[in-house]
């Protein structure tokens, strides 16, 4: 992948939802199916764990420069 993609990679499960009353953006928590099937609510934010820090770190080390390339046709 390219490196452009670094800042989405570096806001991996980070959700905000925008109040147009309030004019602002509120995070919000990830659903996601638990072990049993039931909807869930995450209770933390995923790049709070080491382990998620670490697996995205290895992924951005991976971009290289040049592999997108937008055709216009």
């Amino acid at each position: 992948m390219d490196e452009i993609y670094e800042p989405a990679w570096k806001k991996v499960g980070s959700w905000k939802k925008v109040d147009p009353g309030q004019k602002s953006l509120t995070p919000v928590q990830i659903p996601f199916t638990g072990s049993s099937g039931n909807l869930e609510l995450n209770k933390e934010h995923y790049l709070s764990l080491e382990k998620h820090q670490k697996k995205i770190q290895r992924k951005i080390k991976k971009l290289k420069p040049g592999k997108y390339h937008l055709s216009i046709k």
